[in-house]
């Protein structure tokens, strides 16, 4: 799990008010004394759970950043919470793709969901990305793009004019960059429409998927969804989630048992990396 020092969380919350920065300021002590007490599972839990909460009343006062959601990811999962920490880094990812820490660290908490033995119900979902497709948040995804075409309308055009070979090589090269950038955006972007679309949902308690949006409903499986289960919301019916999971499984679970990532922020309005 990385970490993040106090002038990050500072950056993160100015300008700001004086109630956000004594939040910025409670989130870093808190985390700090979590790992001070590590000796202590219990006191270290009730730290990191402080700054968490202190962490999501920043999200409450607007602000809205990638590294803000990871390190929120590390403190719930430090407290004990895998289905907040799952749901930040979800909703870290949607703003920045190509954040590798907080893929890492969403890999390595899914491990701890306890999934039921046999079979793939609830699993999350399996990243068919090839590892070569580049990933790329907006701003830096258009920027690389144009560079990349800059460089090989420059080098194909003095190709043309002196006929030189590592010119053409260069162009080529370029061109090639150029498309698996743009490649690497759209799925982004696709990703990110999806996200705003369909919001994940996160099961914060183990519960069954029912027919219907009632517990008079039988339960469309014998098993139960364990908390940590991943989904994308469908609809809303009063107190009950239409949801579906990684599989193409589509039922109800009662609203009260899930977190739902409803508020993701517009990519475009996401605070710059520091």
């Amino acid at each position: 799990m990385t970490t993040w020092p106090l002038s990050l969380m500072l950056s993160l919350a100015a300008p700001a008010d004086d109630t956000t920065m004594a939040l910025a300021v409670q989130a870093v002590h808190a985390f700090q004394a979590g790992t001070e007490h590590l000796a202590d599972p219990g006191r270290a839990r009730q730290s990191f759970r402080e700054a968490a909460q202190a962490m999501e009343q920043l999200r409450q006062q607007g602000v809205r950043h990638p590294a803000l959601e990871r390190a929120l990811g590390n403190a719930w999962y430090l407290a004990g919470n895998l289905p907040r920490a799952i749901l930040a880094y979800r909703r870290g990812l949607s703003l920045t793709p190509d954040d590798r820490a907080a893929h890492r660290n969403l890999a390595y908490v899914r491990e701890q969901v306890r999934y039921p033995d046999g079979g793939t119900l609830g699993r999350p979902p399996i990243d068919h990305r090839p590892p070569w497709l580049p990933r790329l948040n907006s701003p830096l995804g258009g920027a690389s793009i144009l560079a990349a075409v800059t460089v090989g309308s420059v080098a194909l055009t003095r190709w043309r004019m002196t006929r030189r070979g590592p010119l053409r090589a260069v162009a080529a090269l370029a061109w090639l960059a150029a498309s698996l950038l743009t490649l690497g955006w759209l799925a982004d972007a696709w990703q990110q429409g999806r996200d705003l679309e369909t919001p994940p949902v996160v099961l914060a308690t183990a519960t069954p998927l029912r027919w219907g949006n009632g517990l008079a409903y039988p339960p469309k499986v014998a098993t139960e969804l364990p908390a940590g289960t991943e989904a994308r919301l469908l609809h809303r019916r009063g107190h009950w989630l239409l949801i579906e999971l990684s599989g193409g499984e589509v039922g109800w679970v009662p609203a009260t048992a899930a977190l739902v990532a409803d508020d993701l922020a517009d990519p475009a309005r996401a605070s710059p990396a520091p």
